[in-house]
Parts: structure tokens; C-alpha cells; sequence
């Protein structure tokens, strides 16, 4: 290996898990308060955030480019498609399990968890340790 390579290593991001038990997660999310506390649940559970996507089209983007083991979707996305359009294409085009995060005021969000059958959901109001254990729940 060339010293220029193994220089590059060191100093670029790399978006391999630091252990086998890591998963790599991508959040799609347009509210960066939710998504903070997201990334800090998956970084006190040793997981590692490969990326926050505020719409479908960069969402697409990551999922090609980094191959997340799992996706976390707001039901409060901005762009082109909308949180639950986003769930459904991933669904039908990708195999990655997907949490949803949403109301249960949003009748989209029920509608879109009966049709797709996340590997689960959360509502918006949750505590952190309610995020915590469900993050624990599905990243198995």
C-alpha cells in the first residue's frame, strides 16, 4: 500500500462500522431537532449515523452510496415526496428494514404502517429512553 493511501485513510471519513455489531444508519429527516436526538441515541448505542437526508432524492443517493443497515423516516419530510411516499419507495425498491417516526394525529402515519409493516415505529413524543429501546429493538 502507498503512503499517500494509507495517509487518505486516516484522514477520511470511512463509512464502515467500527465493529461487527455496529450498524450503519441513515435518518430522513427534515427536523433537526428529531434528528439530533436520533444521532445521539445511535451514538450512546455504539451504532454509527452514516448520514441525514431532508429528502427523498439525497435519501436515494445514500442508500446507493452507503448501504445503511437500516433507515429511521420522519413523517415530517419536506421535497418532492412526503414522509410516507419516501416509505414506500424504499420499501418496494430496497431490502433495508425502516423505523417510522410520526403522530398518530397524521392518519397517513397509521394508514402507512399498516400498508408497509415497518420494522417499527415511534410516535414524536417519545423520551429518550422510549427511542432508546425501541433503536435497541430493531437494530438486531
Amino acid at each position: 500500500m502507498k503512503l499517500t493511501t494509507k495517509f487518505l485513510r486516516s484522514i477520511l471519513p470511512n463509512n464502515e462500522p467500527e465493529n461487527e455489531y455496529c450498524k450503519k444508519v441513515l435518518i430522513i429527516d427534515s427536523d433537526q431537532f428529531v434528528t439530533n436526538r436520533i444521532k445521539s441515541a445511535l451514538q450512546a448505542m455504539e451504532n454509527q449515523c452514516i448520514g441525514v437526508a431532508n429528502d427523498f432524492l439525497s435519501a436515494d443517493k445514500m442508500i446507493n452510496k452507503d448501504q445503511p443497515h437500516y433507515i429511521i423516516i420522519n413523517s415530517v419530510l419536506k421535497g418532492e415526496f412526503n414522509a410516507m411516499q419516501t416509505a414506500k419507495i424504499i420499501s418496494l425498491d430496497y431490502d433495508i428494514p425502516f423505523l417510522l417516526v410520526g403522530s398518530l394525529k397524521n392518519p397517513s402515519f397509521l394508514q402507512t404502517i399498516n400498508e408497509l409493516n415497518p420494522r417499527g415505529h415511534l410516535l414524536l413524543d417519545y423520551t429518550d429512553k422510549e427511542l432508546e429501546e425501541k433503536l435497541r429493538e430493531i437494530l438486531v
